[in-house]
């Protein structure tokens, strides 16, 4: 008696995003906005920076709340651990959205 394999069907687990910046009052809507993907923010001198980076799929950073130094220090952390990282130039709900999407389907 021949015995039937069922392949399992496996949904792609949802990334998760870490947007590093951003405006405190516009958290909610970052994270609405995303569907499935998981978004994680953090202010850029937090001291979990370094682990949540670590952790995430791919990180955005939202330039104009960000310092330069803070930028830089984002950017080498996430190459350490071959993290994507993207630049938002604007905190505004659209931009973040289209790049969280971008990044989280890439």
């Amino acid at each position: 008696m021949a015995q039937l394999q069922i392949a399992q069907i496996s949904r792609p687990r949802p990334r998760r995003v870490l947007v590093v910046g951003g405006l405190a009052r516009l958290q909610p809507q970052y994270r609405d906005c995303a569907g499935d993907v998981r978004v994680d923010v953090e202010n850029a001198n937090s001291q979990r920076l370094r682990h949540s980076i670590g952790s995430a799929d791919a990180v955005l950073v939202v330039v104009p709340n960000v310092s330069h130094a803070a930028v830089d220090r984002v950017r080498r952390q996430a190459r350490r651990f071959g993290v994507p990282v993207a630049r938002a130039a604007s905190a505004g709900v659209g931009e973040v959205s289209r790049l969280i999407q971008e990044l989280a389907y890439r």
